[in-house]
């Protein structure tokens, strides 16, 4: 994976290079499960310029949702330590930037960004959904999105989180029954993937 530690050096990523990798190679052993990759939460573009060139090798879309305007109100969206973790302009990034990091790094033909907040935007997703990447912060953000994405995610199909190790987070998993299909919550993936998990969808 050359070209990722390319984007990796290139771009300021919130992820590790060893999550990208692993999750690329989770994507490419799976051709026949059908659907769109969707990411929520690109911050500077790094990983959706990595996932374009994933879309291209699988023959798939890939749908990037962000606000680009930083966090929701954290009175409402944050919980336990994520009210002192986080600020509201934390991770804010302009979507001239991760369009951008898309054109000089990735393959834009095949990403379509969806600005605004995902109470809003994640109306519009893609049906169905093979796999997705979630980095969004927030206990209420990871709500929102589990409950749209979850019941879209194809058979075998994964959605991948990168709050894995966050207990406000693991709540959220939990409270929406999705505790079984996951590998990861509360301990990570292992070296080079230590915040992230993820929800495998039953085949």
């Amino acid at each position: 994976m050359v070209r990722f530690e390319h984007i990796q050096r290139r771009v300021r990523c919130a992820h590790s290079l060893g999550e990208s990798v692993w999750m690329a190679t989770q994507i490419l052993q799976r051709p026949d499960v059908l659907g769109a990759l969707v990411e929520c939460g690109v911050y500077r573009g790094g990983m959706t310029a990595k996932w374009s060139w994933i879309a291209q090798r699988s023959k798939r879309l890939l749908w990037a949702y962000d606000s680009f305007r930083g966090l929701p109100p954290l009175a409402t969206y944050a919980r336990g330590a994520q009210q002192q973790d986080y600020r509201g302009k934390s991770y804010r990034a302009s979507m001239w930037r991760v369009r951008y990091a898309l054109w000089r790094y990735g393959v834009p033909g095949r990403v379509t960004v969806v600005p605004g907040w995902f109470r809003q935007t994640l109306a519009f997703l893609p049906d169905p959904i093979a796999f997705a990447f979630v980095d969004v912060d927030l206990a209420r953000s990871l709500e929102e999105c589990l409950g749209a994405l979850w019941p879209r995610m194809s058979p075998g199909g994964a959605l991948f989180c990168h709050e894995a190790r966050d207990p406000a987070m693991q709540r959220v998993i939990e409270a929406q029954g999705l505790r079984e299909y996951g590998v990861g919550v509360g301990t990570g993936l292992g070296a080079e993937r230590e915040n992230l998990c993820v929800l495998w969808k039953p085949a």
